[in-house]
This record gives structure tokens, sequence and C-alpha cells, in this order.
């Protein structure tokens, strides 16, 4: 069971708003970077308001302290595609993340995306890793009628 950090709002159509954005072939992320700007780049292509320093202190705060925090939050992945989140109040939701944006291999940010989220159970008596189980082995009915999702 891996565990992501994900910014708590969500983002959609990254590699789209990427290649509307920039059309050139980088060799390098450095360069992609040096060439725009990390907040240009968070503005244009993430939506972002911040810029990268606050963003990438509050990921630092995030990870270090193990929790989440007002800017990101702890998934478990699921998928490359698919993760979820249990929230404080031991709800559980679905994530669908957004593919991480990469130059050639390299991705841009540390943290990753979401473009949106469902809610499918509470998590009262169940740990982590049952979860993540659950969600690869019972059917979408079974599921819900063990977490209550209805």
């Amino acid at each position: 069971m891996k565990k992501i950090i994900v910014r708590n709002t969500p983002s959609t159509d990254l590699a789209s708003k990427l290649i509307l954005f920039d059309d050139k072939h980088w060799n390098t992320k450095d360069e992609f970077i040096s060439f725009y700007g990390l907040d240009k780049v968070l503005r244009d292509i993430f939506g972002e308001k911040d810029g990268f320093n606050i963003l990438n202190k509050k990921y630092n705060e995030c990870l270090k302290a193990g929790s989440n925090n007002d800017y990101f939050f702890y998934a478990l992945l699921i998928d490359k595609e698919y993760g979820i989140m249990v929230s404080e109040k031991s709800h559980i939701y679905l994530l669908h993340l957004e593919p991480h944006i990469n130059i050639n291999g390299s991705p841009i940010l540390d943290w990753n995306y979401y473009n949106d989220k469902k809610y499918i159970g509470d998590a009262w008596w169940s740990n982590d890793e049952e979860i993540v189980d659950d969600i690869s082995k019972l059917t979408m009915i079974e599921f819900f009628k063990k977490y209550k999702g209805f």
C-alpha cells in the first residue's frame, strides 16, 4: 500500500493544458522550468493561485508531519489512475488522479493532483490496508454494503 500526497484542490485536464501551454520538446525538466519559471507553470497549467515557495513549504510540512494540512492530504494509491482518501470524519473517498505532468519522464512536481472525488463509504471500523484490499476484491455492491456507501 503506497501513500501519496495530493493537493487538496482539484485540477483537470493537466496533460491537455501542458500541450496547449507549450508545444516545444524539452530535453529536461530543469530546462523547461528555467525557461518558464515554476510560478507561471503552477498558475497556467495547474490553476494555482499560490506560488511554488508557499506550496512547496506546505508540501514539506505535510511530508514531515505525516499528516494532512490545509493545502495537502495523504491518499492511498490503488493504481496509477485511482486512490482513496479517508477524511478526518472517517469518510472514504475514491479519487480520480490526474496523471503526473512530466518532461521526459521527470515529474514537474512532487505532489499529485486529483480531478474528482466520490464518497464511497465510512471507515469507522476498518483500517487503511483492509479498505484498499476490499476495493480490489469486493464487488461494488459488496463494498457499499460493508462500508455503508448508501
